[in-house]
């Protein structure tokens, strides 16, 4: 459609929005407009086709619907319309094509998730048995300090039979050659 058909569906639906809440007759109600007969058939079959439009009553009588009515109020005008509603359609699109992309990513993930599991399983198997272990180990076992005491006292103890062991060598044999009398 160009945008003089455009203009004129947007009288004519201005037109229908004035006749609210009743409805009329559609050739008396574009007579003023002054349209070819055939412009008149194709913007009739046009509004009743996209339900702007709606049959009322008898012999002809049409009403503007609440679509009619929301392209009026809330667009503006039918081009502004259809360009919000492609605007619409874009972003629906848009919208399917992330989820359809999350659901491959999804799927990828889920894959990977299934091959490592075991080794993972495992892995965290063995860190927790370990961690057991060593909270046992710290709560029952000894603890650093006394290992070092421990350590400690065993080298003090080396040290004294060391020196023990040097301060006899020093002392006078009774068995030598000299006595304390020769002196």
């Amino acid at each position: 459609m160009t945008k003089t058909d455009y203009e004129k569906i947007d009288k004519v639906i201005t037109r229908y929005f004035s006749y609210l809440p009743l409805g009329n007759n559609f050739s008396d109600s574009v007579h003023d407009f002054k349209f070819e007969y055939k412009e008149q058939l194709g913007i009739l079959k046009f509004l009743v086709d996209e339900s702007i439009l709606i049959n009322w009553g008898e012999h002809g009588k049409h009403i503007l619907s609440p679509k009619g009515e929301e392209i009026i109020k809330i667009h503006g005008g039918i081009e502004k319309y259809f360009e919000n509603k492609k605007k619409e359609n874009e972003e629906i699109i848009r919208i399917k094509n992330i989820k359809n992309e999350k659901l491959i990513n999804d799927a990828k993930i889920s894959k990977w998730q299934v091959k490592t599991f075991w080794y993972v399983f495992i892995f965290g198997l063995i860190g927790g048995v370990y961690a057991v272990y060593s909270i046992i180990n710290s709560v029952l076992g000894e603890s650093e300090e006394q290992k070092i005491e421990r350590i400690l006292e065993k080298k003090l103890q080396e040290q004294d039979k060391k020196h023990k062991a040097s301060t006899y060598q020093l002392q006078p044999d009774s068995l030598s050659s000299e006595t304390i009398d020769d002196k």
